[in-house]
């Protein structure tokens, strides 16, 4: 499955800079942030997808994406409508989980997420033979 083909890409996730004490205890709004690129790598038997960070108005994302470390890729089908205004078209799929942020200038520039085949194959395999191993965390 190719991230930057079958629809938008949205991350979602919570950036520490955003999360704010209140009387009742913390808030922690979760941001989506429509992508402006793509680009899907295979290195080492892992699947990276490279995200670019969009700054035109009306983007307003955070200055930091700290926090957002396990915080989902999602593609969101779409089709262009006789208006030329993207229309959902699909159940959006999570594709991705973002692990590092990159910066230039002081500017984060892109996100670094591991794929689909990191989450529905590496990740879910390791977890079926961790499991049935009885080698997974479990709570007391």
């Amino acid at each position: 499955m190719s991230v930057t083909h079958h629809g938008e890409l949205v991350l979602a996730g919570v950036p520490w800079e955003r999360v704010k004490p209140t009387d009742k205890g913390i808030e922690m709004p979760i941001i989506l942030g429509h992508l402006v690129t793509g680009k899907q790598q295979d290195r080492r038997g892992y699947t990276y997808i490279k995200v670019g960070i969009g700054y035109v108005p009306p983007a307003a994302p955070p200055k930091s994406f700290a926090g957002v470390s396990g915080g989902g890729l999602w593609v969101v089908p779409t089709v262009v409508n006789s208006e030329g205004e993207l229309d959902l078209n699909g159940t959006p799929v999570l594709a991705g989980v973002a692990f590092r942020q990159f910066q230039r200038g002081g500017v984060v520039k892109s996100i670094r997420c591991h794929g689909p085949q990191d989450i529905y194959g590496i990740a879910r395999d390791t977890i079926a033979a961790k499991m049935k191993e009885r080698e997974i965390w479990t709570p007391s």
